[in-house]
This record gives C-alpha cells, structure tokens and sequence, in this order.
C-alpha cells in the first residue's frame, strides 16, 4: 500500500538513500521487499538502483544539492504557464534565455522552478551570479570549495599535534586551501570538468547576465542530457529568439491576486477591491512596483484605497519637483519611462515612512544604494548602523560641549555686563553726570552686551 499510494519519486531515490536509510536491506525479509520494489519499477525506479557497495563509492563522487539558491518566494504568484513553458522548453534544448526589463520577476521565476524541479528533475542546481566575470569566477570559487572532498580517518595522517581532535575537519581546510591556490583558468577548468563527467542531472543558473557571450567561458562543452543552463537578462541577443523565453508584466487577475497575497486584509473590502484594480493598472502591473506596494500597505496597515491616495499625492509631488530631470531619463534596456515612474513613485513612500519612522535607518539605506547588493549581508548593515549611533551619539556630546561653552559664555557676559555697568555707573557720579560720562558709560554697556 506504501509503494502504491506514494507519488513523486525520484528516479534517484535508490541511490540517494544511504544504507543507514535502507533497513530492509539488514533484515531477513529484504528478498521480500525488493521483489515489491521491482513489481511497482514504475513508482521507485527499481531499475536504476544499484549495489551497496558500488552506491557507496559513486554517493561520496557525485555532486548533489542546491548551491546557492536564494530563499524560495513564499508569496510567489502566477506564471504558471511560464513556468511550464520553461520545463517543455529545457527537455528540447540544453540553454534558455529569460529575458525582460527589470522588475518584471525573471530571477523569482527561476527561483521557483529550480525549487520545483529539484530533486525529482535535477540531482544538483547551481546559482551564480553573472554580473560579471568578476562575480562569476568569485562563485566558482567557492562553488569549487565547498566541492572539496572530505577524506575519511584513514586517509588522514595521524598527528600529535592539538589539531589531531579533528582530522577531518583540518583535512577538508587543507582540500579547500588547495582549491583557494588554483589559478583562475584552473578553477573555471576544473568546475566544467566536474560538470561534465557529473552522473547526475545538473542545473547551472546564471543570474543577471550583463554580456551574453560571458556565460560561453564558464560552461562545459557538450553538456547534452545532463545537463541544463539557465539564463537570466534584461535583454536579449537578436539571433537568440529560439533559445529565449520573454517574460512581460502581470496580467491584472495575477496583480490583484499578488496584492492579496502579500498583503492580506488590506484589499478585501469592495472599495479596497476597487482600488486594487485601479493601482495595478497605475503601476503599470509591473511585478516589483506592486511588490513595494503591497508591503507598505502589510508594514503601515494602509487599506489599499487609503495608499491609493497617498500615492496619487506622492506621485504629483515628485512630478511637480522633478519635471525637469527624470521625465528625460532615457529607457534603459528596453525599459519605458512609464513603468519607471511607478517603481520610483511607489519606493519613494516607502522611503519616506522609514525616513520619519528612523531617520538613521533611512541614512543608511541612502549610503548603501551606493554598493552592490549581493554581498550587503546583515552583518554589514548591523555595523552600519552601530556605527551611524557612534557618529550620532559623538555629534550629540559635541553639541552639548558647545551649548555648555555658550552657557559659559553668556555668564561671562553677564558678569562682564554688571562689572561695566558698575564702571559706567561710577564714570557717570565721577563727571558729575556730564555729558562725556554717559557717552563712555553707554560704550561700556553696549561692549558688555555684545558678549551676550
């Protein structure tokens, strides 16, 4: 009943399972419950599995897993028809372009399919960063680190040094130290060719791609059915439209339904409804314009008519002050103004409600809008932050040392003020009240005031 009622397994199911995993094969009945696995060869697989042995020594040679993958989008909604799109279109051809202007979800869709493809479609999935060839040999790297075999205690020597405690742990920082002093031509070398001999369905997804022609260095020839390359890019090569899948905006269904689903509560009621049509199509259905939206609709519990009128004030205010700058702004990779102004306008609240809610966070993600933001960790906005207090609180006590030096200054004043007008109180019984004792008695007393 077990074998029957269970769905989805993978044809690597067998193999991927370690014989402490495999009880049966430790018991008497093991005969037993390999002829049932063998009966259902359609669900399990049967077919592919292999000896203990021989599983154990290709288990520790095979390369599995998800490798830098980002987090999978729990409000991830619609393109379903891409997505399938996307699966028809890989079991033809081993490389596919998704390609759009910006904001338009390309990486969230890739994202969702390596989450969904793996492990029944892919035993292994790779996400790079292909910005540049920078940022691409900097994950090989690392990629090819992370690869590096640990060897088991009898292949580690044994030492009486205190680093002995853990000698598989020095000997796979040795393995990784090893792979750190490869070249750069050896690295991307050593990566393909892994690629290549892997036994194991493998998905390379090169994320943001600036130069089309950069991902050709980083990948295996002939990779054939085992593997597949996947391509994010703002822009498309003109030769490339068999090899290209074109993503465009959200139909409106799919942009009320995002609405709803990152911000629930807040476009349930009929006007609420009403005004979710209205802001999508003002937003131009543009994914990320609608994503800003809807979080601060959830993060300032704004109904969604309410933020509809906040952002046609926004939108009036910005357009009255930069009329003259970024209404020129000229469309970047295919990118329309339009769609532009509604990322812009609908950031621009967000910023504005973290700006009055704390100032300090909102100078922090001025100053980080300069850097890139792949490697702009917790870490590094944690010590942003901190140290934008040190400033602040730096900047306070200087303020109090110079309201405490006016304070100081004043008083002096005013003792300078009662010892002048002491002295000009004498000038004036000295001449007997003429006219030159009040001329030098109002001169002090004027001296005396300056210092106030």
């Amino acid at each position: 009943r077990f074998l029957r009622t269970t769905g989805g397994w993978s044809p690597y199911f067998l193999n991927d399972t370690p014989s402490s995993r495999r009880p049966w094969m430790f018991r008497k009945q093991y005969d037993v419950i390999d002829r049932l696995l063998e009966r259902y060869s359609d669900k399990t697989h049967y077919g592919e599995r292999r000896h203990p042995e021989e599983f154990a020594m290709a288990f520790h040679r095979r390369m599995r897993g998800l490798w830098g993958l980002p987090p999978r989008n729990v409000h991830f909604t619609g393109r379903e028809d891409r997505l399938e799109e996307l699966a028809t279109r890989l079991e033809r051809t081993s490389e596919l372009l998704v390609a759009g202007m910006g904001g338009l979800g390309k990486t969230q869709l890739c994202t969702e399919y390596c989450y969904r493809r793996f492990p029944a479609g892919y035993g292994l999935v790779v996400w790079l960063n292909a910005e540049s060839a920078d940022s691409l040999v900097a994950d090989y790297k690392q990629l090819l680190r992370d690869w590096a075999p640990t060897p088991t205690p009898m292949e580690v020597p044994v030492s009486s040094s205190s680093s002995a405690s853990s000698p598989s742990a020095s000997a796979g920082s040795t393995a990784a130290a090893a792979a750190a002093d490869k070249s750069t031509e050896e690295i991307i070398a050593e990566v393909k060719s892994r690629l290549f001999r892997s036994q194991v369905p493998w998905l390379l997804v090169f994320d943001n791609v600036e130069h089309p022609d950069l991902s050709k260095r980083f990948l295996p020839r002939g990779a054939g059915t085992k593997g597949h390359v996947l391509l994010t890019a703002r822009h498309a090569p003109p030769a490339s439209a068999d090899r290209t899948l074109l993503l465009g905006c959200f139909p409106p269904s799919e942009s009320v339904q995002l609405l709803a689903r990152i911000a629930p509560g807040h476009v349930s009621s009929p006007r609420d409804a009403a005004a979710a049509r209205s802001l999508v199509e003002t937003l131009g259905n543009l994914p990320l314009a609608l994503g800003t939206a809807a979080a601060y609709m959830r993060r300032c519990d704004v109904p969604c008519a309410e933020y509809l009128e906040r952002y046609a004030a926004s939108e009036g205010r910005r357009s009255s002050s930069s009329s003259s700058s970024s209404s020129a702004l000229p469309a970047r990779y295919g990118e329309s103004n339009e769609h532009f102004h509604s990322v812009a306008s609908s950031l621009a609240l967000s910023v504005n409600e973290i700006e009055k809610e704390n100032p300090t966070a909102c100078r922090v993600l001025r100053l980080l809008s300069f850097l890139g933001p792949d490697l702009v960790t917790k870490a590094v906005i944690r010590n942003l932050l901190c140290e934008r207090r040190r400033v602040d609180a730096v900047a306070e006590r200087r303020r109090r040392d110079v309201d405490r030096r006016r304070s100081v200054a004043r008083a002096t004043a005013a003792v300078a003020l009662g010892i002048g007008a002491s002295g000009a109180l004498r000038l004036v019984r000295r001449n007997h009240g003429g006219q030159a004792g009040v001329v030098a008695a109002t001169a002090l007393t004027a001296a005396a005031l300056l210092f106030v």
